[in-house]
């Protein structure tokens, strides 16, 4: 199949070389059949991930220390400090409590936790693939060891005052007086 060939092409220094000296026409129609697979493979990843209700396993990460309260809060998720290695990093946990439901059926319950579940996965698999100045970097989902077996997306902590001393262009809120 396809994807062995390209794993020997994308893994072996010749086979690469090799790949890098094509003519230009030929390598045109290679570009243009990888940004079509880019877009299928997408689609496909999500629909995967919908219908298993898993998703990619190296996006998994280990060994990240949280703060023990958040930082903010919304209606999906609360923001979490953490830190791996010195790192800052920013922990967007998948807000859903088994309490805050215990009293709807069992059908309805899992219904709406899975909605909740392939929003989230969705939401980490577009922005893997997600690459702007403006734009923090997914580093992946890491799963919290608490009773609820909550998950959450990481990201490098960015603090407002750097974030906004890097964007010159967004405008700053000045309140009318």
């Amino acid at each position: 199949m396809l994807a062995p060939f390209l794993k020997t092409v994308f893994s072996d220094k010749t086979e690469y070389k090799n790949l890098l000296r094509l003519e230009q026409r030929t390598v045109q129609s290679l570009l243009d059949v990888m940004q079509t697979f880019e877009r299928y493979l997408l689609k496909a990843m999500l629909r995967l991930s919908k219908q298993s209700a898993l998703y990619p396993s190296s996006y998994i990460l280990t060994g990240i220390k949280r703060d023990a309260y958040p930082i903010a809060s919304g209606y999906f998720g609360e923001i979490f400090k953490g830190e791996i290695n010195g790192r800052k990093l920013a922990l967007k946990v998948f807000k859903l409590y088994a309490n805050e439901m215990d009293k709807i059926n069992d059908l309805l319950k899992a219904s709406i936790f899975y909605t909740y579940l392939f929003a989230f996965y969705k939401e980490a698999i577009l922005w893997r693939h997600l690459v702007h100045p403006n734009l923090l970097p997914f580093y992946g989902i890491y799963q919290l060891g608490d009773t609820g077996g909550r998950i959450c997306l990481v990201s490098p902590w960015m603090s407002k005052r750097k974030y906004l001393s890097m964007s010159p262009t967004i405008p700053k809120y000045k309140p009318s007086t």
